[in-house]
């Protein structure tokens, strides 16, 4: 699972999952028919798609609207690259603590 604080909305959420392969392939894998490596978008997991605010409108032209903070999708790619990595790194990591 890859997950991150970011405030993204879920579009960015599924695009930073689908990267998982990415960090499958750096270790070697190629993610045969056979193998068994299955990466499934789940919900969106960033704490701006899951909680919004409570707090009543605004009197006035903004009642009824929502203020996000989200990054635009331009300034993704060090999330993108730290996707790549995390994945890897579990991949990794069990590999050379392995007890032969």
């Amino acid at each position: 699972m890859i997950g991150t604080d970011a405030p993204l909305l879920p579009h960015e959420c599924r695009r930073l999952a689908r990267r998982a392969t990415i960090g499958l392939a750096r270790t070697g894998g190629f993610g045969f028919a056979t193998s068994g490596d299955i990466f499934l978008p789940s919900p969106p997991v960033s704490p701006q798609s899951a909680t919004l605010p409570q707090t009543a409108p605004p009197p006035g032209p903004a009642a009824g609207l929502l203020r996000l903070d989200v990054l635009p999708d331009f300034t993704l790619d060090p999330l993108v690259i730290g996707a790549v990595e995390v994945v890897e790194e579990s991949i990794l990591t069990p590999w050379f603590a392995a007890v032969p």
